[in-house]
């Protein structure tokens, strides 16, 4: 699976792979475009269930780390301006991120279900008992 940058060239993923602390992670704004999600909304869900996060598997970059990605990695250039400092995430947090974010996905959808059950439960009618046919013995 690859993503596109601004200018819609293909980076490969093994691109979005970098080497910070001695671990290979990547970094948010990179993953919620694979997941095809807001950053924002890839970070809620991980703050909403941080205990799935231990710092083996996803911590928050310093100023210092996320200015040296920035100047490393032309496909980061445009968030150099970004006003709070990326989690990045081991290949551990990664499939605890990708679980979340289909627990995310899923319970934006809950309510709409339920009212959709709900609507066609009620047009579903009670089926009536069945005539009896034939002779009977009372």
């Amino acid at each position: 699976m690859e993503k596109t940058n601004e200018e819609n060239k293909l980076i490969p993923i093994q691109d979005m792979i970098y080497e910070i602390r001695g671990l290979k992670v990547m970094i948010d704004r990179d993953l919620a475009e694979l997941y095809r999600v807001k950053v924002k909304r890839l970070n809620e869900a991980v703050k909403r269930n941080i205990r799935r996060f231990p710092p083996d598997f996803m911590f928050q970059l310093t100023k210092d780390e996320f200015t040296k990605l920035v100047a490393n990695c032309d496909h980061l250039q445009g968030q150099k301006f970004r006003t709070t400092m990326p989690f990045v995430f081991t290949e551990h947090g990664l499939l605890m991120l990708h679980i979340d974010t289909c627990d995310y996905k899923f319970y934006e959808y809950d309510e709409t279900i339920g009212q959709i059950m709900e609507t066609l439960n009620n047009l579903i009618e009670k089926p009536k008992p069945a005539r009896r046919i034939g002779f009977g013995a009372d």
